[in-house]
């Protein structure tokens, strides 16, 4: 198993109590690591962080493309896929970690383990204790959470144009009716690496601090860091609003959806904005109406 750890030059700053909270609480730990960024390189006391330095600092390149070019180098069948803030809080549970990665040889359908509860009325028991399978169609069976993957199969979920959004949302319809088994925790207390998920939101939001999370984190494990260079999150900060405008999530789901859905999701999208029901998540909308449809 490899470790991508997904980032960006702009995010420098996670890394060193990334790092510092990786090996205080997985000291057994014994993968390859690799840090997604575009140029710069890091190394923490005894941790390599392999970086490939494939892009010029600044540069202006697509997560989606940028995630590929990594996934690429990855030998590895798998790759559990962390992000910059996934800032580790209690001791890994390695032997866990092994468990999966056990289940994963033995069933090659299995695309991913991930380390977040998803609730959903049609969820599946799994064999694998603490674990649920995700139905056929469903909302965010791709999600950005930690979670162990195929690599060849999360390399093929994605595209060059994809932002995390997007691969949540619209990209989320390539996994639908395949023949892989996606399957996330049945209770978020289960989960083999403790990174804040269970508050609403931990880390980093919208490119500023969570306040009520990092705080008494770095205050009790002895992180010094400027906090105010990047600031706290505030319920003004800005809103993300997928695709902007109408025409402009047309263009986004022409590019990221698989064809045989983009007719339907246009079609419901062009008769939702007739009857003035368009709203910013017509993707959401659009998943609803095929589980609506599956399950009805």
């Amino acid at each position: 198993m490899t470790v991508l750890v997904c980032s960006c030059d702009k995010y420098e700053d996670t890394w060193q109590t990334f790092a510092k909270l990786l090996k205080k609480y997985w000291p057994d730990f014994d993968y390859r690591l690799i840090l997604n960024t575009e140029s710069k390189n890091f190394e923490y006391d005894g941790l390599s962080f392999e970086t490939f330095n494939l892009y010029e600092s600044g540069q202006n390149v697509d997560y989606g493309e940028r995630i590929r070019a990594h996934l690429k180098r990855i030998t590895t069948p798998y790759t559990l896929l962390l992000l910059d803030d996934f800032f580790i809080r209690e001791p890994v549970d390695t032997k866990k970690i092994k468990e999966i990665i056990g289940y994963m040889d033995n069933d090659p359908a299995i695309a991913t383990f991930n380390f977040d509860f998803i609730s959903d009325p049609h969820n599946k028991e799994a064999p694998y204790p603490g674990f649920i399978l995700r139905p056929e169609v469903c909302q965010y069976k791709l999600n950005m959470q930690a979670g162990i993957w195929r690599t060849d199969v999360l390399y093929d979920l994605w595209r060059d144009s994809d932002s995390p959004w997007v691969w949540e949302l619209y990209g989320t319809c390539r996994s639908f009716n395949t023949k892989y088994k996606y399957y996330c925790l049945s209770d978020l207390s289960l989960s083999p690496i403790k990174y804040g998920k269970e508050k609403v939101l931990f880390g980093v939001f919208k490119g500023k601090w969570i306040k009520d999370d990092v705080c008494p984190l770095f205050e009790k494990e002895g992180i010094e860091i400027d906090l105010e260079k990047r600031g706290f999150y505030t319920d003004d900060c800005k809103s993300f609003v997928l695709g902007g405008n109408h025409s402009d999530r047309i263009k986004t789901a022409c590019k990221a959806l698989p064809k045989k859905y983009f007719v339907l999701w246009l079609r419901l999208s062009l008769k939702n904005k007739i009857k003035q029901r368009t709203s910013n998540n017509d993707t959401e909308d659009f998943i609803d109406y095929l589980i609506h449809r599956k399950y009805k």
